[in-house]
């Protein structure tokens, strides 16, 4: 019986793993198991999905999130001749500086981002009138394009977009505040002007790598689904959305189109002023109570998103979702798409599933710090969380190519 350990170097903090398995001369992970450690039986990647942060760490439940992704992550798997029963007792070998004297063998793995060939061109609002950075696969094209938003965090987040690129869609990363030239913060009342958006779309639809003939896709996960879902109430050039552990009715920001503007309802109480540091908080019971007591009928509440029968969506809901009420959302959303006898709509519910839902085999992340500093609990049981995520992920290509691909032919 040997002892894997794994650690991985993102940015500035460290991840380690653990797994107990029997060596028969190699290792399989396809087929051999692993008894002990950070998961059990028979994972492939659970090397990867089953992190957790290191002791060594400035603060604790840093979240494992590669912001370079021009450069891949560097990933060290061990072999060790000693049972490892916790990370801290691999922490304290490493303290010690013993730990490599119980190496059998030592890898690194490289974890690339961009697949070889992908372009990787940025945007700033001063230049270009927008902030962004646009991910080309490799070859010819035209591709289809798609627009992928974060949540709460501020500026671009990359890493999405960079391997949807891999995946042959051209995708741009947008911010939407936090940059210079845009909001530089959440606080309320906070207004977005949707023409900054339309001029995202129309700058997409005319690059001649992208194929926009038909529209383009948008992807929005938590706050940000609520731009994607007024994109789709208001502009040309949607063809599909896909809206991850969101909101289906206007609550937060308020939005401004030409004439139009609907205003934000009051989220002050959400950024729990004076909280410790230490304390870890959920959102997600006040914004509860916020939407589910709401006037759902109001100019500044709902979102015309079910009616747009050009449009398809796809929504997907954490049911473990600690940050934001995804399954009342997506309910919600169910019950207005039926109204509406919208044609095309897919809902996709993960039980004991956290706010995170990202691209699969990255680790869980059931507690992170914040914009704000505050420790925040996302929910999600790690196995069944990083599961989740292997199939939201297919189904999210799948859908895409299913609606931005005029050749796609689903595989039998």
């Amino acid at each position: 019986m040997a002892s894997p350990a794994i650690n991985v170097y993102p940015e500035r903090s460290m991840f380690d793993e653990k797994a107990h398995i029997t060596i028969k001369g190699f290792i399989d992970l396809c087929e051999d198991q692993s008894v002990g450690g950070t998961f059990t039986g028979v994972e492939p990647m659970g090397l990867f999905w089953a992190m957790v942060p290191s002791p060594l760490n400035k603060r604790p439940h840093a979240r494992l999130m590669q912001k370079d992704v021009t450069t891949p992550m560097l990933v060290k798997i061990r072999v060790l001749d000693i049972m490892i029963e916790s990370v801290e007792e691999l922490h304290q070998l490493r303290k010690k500086n013993e730990l490599e004297r119980h190496e059998l063998i030592v890898t690194e793995v490289r974890r690339l981002f961009m697949a070889p060939g992908t372009k990787r061109k940025t945007y700033t609002v001063q230049e270009d009138g927008f902030h962004g950075t646009l991910f080309i696969p490799p070859g010819d094209g035209p591709f289809p394009g798609v627009i992928s938003m974060f949540g709460g965090f501020p500026g671009v987040v990359e890493f999405k977009a960079a391997l949807l690129a891999s995946h042959g869609f051209a995708t741009l990363a947008l911010a939407f505040f936090g940059v210079p030239g845009l909001v530089t913060g959440l606080e309320s009342p906070l207004y977005l002007d949707l023409e900054y958006f339309e001029k995202v779309v129309d700058f997409m639809r005319k690059q001649p790598c992208i194929d926009g003939r038909d529209g383009i896709g948008v992807i929005g996960l938590s706050m940000s689904t609520l731009v994607a879902l007024r994109m789709a109430e208001f502009l040309p050039g949607i063809r599909c959305v896909v809206c991850i552990n969101g909101f289906t009715m206007g609550t937060f920001p308020g939005i401004k189109y030409k004439n139009i503007s609907i205003p934000p309802m009051d989220c002050s109480v959400l950024y729990f002023p004076g909280a410790p540091l230490d304390s870890i908080l959920s959102s997600r019971n006040l914004l509860d109570n916020l939407i589910q007591n709401a006037d759902h009928d109001d100019i500044g509440i709902k979102i015309d998103f079910y009616n747009k029968h050009n449009i398809s969506f796809l929504f997907i809901a954490g049911l473990d979702d600690d940050e934001t009420p995804s399954e009342f959302c997506l309910n919600h959303a169910e019950k207005m798409l039926k109204a509406a006898k919208h044609p095309d709509y897919k809902l996709l519910r993960y039980p004991a599933t956290g706010h995170s839902i990202e691209p699969p085999y990255g680790n869980h992340t059931r507690i992170s710090a914040s914009v704000d500093q505050t420790m925040r609990s996302w929910g999600g049981l790690a196995h069944i969380h990083c599961k989740a995520q292997e199939d939201a992920w297919l189904k999210q290509i799948q859908f895409l190519r299913e609606n931005l691909t005029r050749d796609f032919s689903p595989k039998l």
